[in-house]
């Protein structure tokens, strides 16, 4: 059991690496698409929040229903 946390625990750190090194080559990609969906939810739902940060919350939480369900899967195979 100590074997497959640590496993998930150091896979997780390294695709945040790798992760962070990708959008941080591709930054004004990720900053204009996270501002398009954060102005889009701030047509639909009026929250008093700048529209950055409102697609930065949603892409992470996309990124982590998606972590959570590849978990959830390899978990319970």
């Amino acid at each position: 059991m100590a074997l497959t946390s640590g496993v998930s625990h150091a896979a997780s750190g390294l695709i945040g690496i790798f992760l962070s090194a990708y959008l941080s080559a591709h930054s004004g990609l990720f900053r204009d698409g996270t501002e398009y969906v954060g102005t889009t939810l701030h047509g639909v739902v009026s929250l008093p929040l700048d529209p950055t940060l409102t697609g930065l919350v949603a892409a992470t939480t996309v990124l982590s229903f998606i972590w959570g369900v590849f978990y959830h899967l390899s978990r319970h195979e």
